[in-house]
């Protein structure tokens, strides 16, 4: 909550905030929540690991899936690839989007639910 009030505080307050996890990304929503600003439409939050206990947590949580288990295979690829100088397709990660993260544009909440992309690696 305290890097969350440490945000809207700042003179040159940013749109968005990616974290390196969802629980970080929890308390900094309940800190720009009890600062008096809205997520997403003052400022969008992005979680890493999709943690469990999002499912809980308002407005819903925009964060990125990893699938851990493909990982190493998909980096020595991605590695092999790039000695051979071609270009590689590998998928490990999924975005969830969800209400958590805006355009600095737009004013209203976006729609509820949740849909996916594929982050390349």
């Amino acid at each position: 909550m305290r890097i969350g009030r440490a945000i809207c505080a700042m003179s040159d307050r940013p749109t968005a905030v990616v974290t390196t996890l969802d629980r970080l990304a929890v308390g900094i929503l309940e800190g720009i929540r009890l600062s008096g600003y809205s997520v997403p439409n003052d400022i969008s939050i992005v979680g890493f690991d999709n943690w469990e206990l999002l499912e809980y947590v308002q407005p819903k949580l925009t964060t990125v899936l990893q699938d851990l288990e493909r990982r190493p295979n998909a980096w020595s690829r991605l590695l092999m690839h790039r000695i051979r100088g071609e270009r590689s397709s590998s998928r490990t990660s999924r975005w969830m989007y969800s209400c958590s993260s805006a355009s600095p544009s737009e004013k209203s909440e976006p729609q509820g639910g949740i849909s996916t992309a594929h982050a390349r690696i």
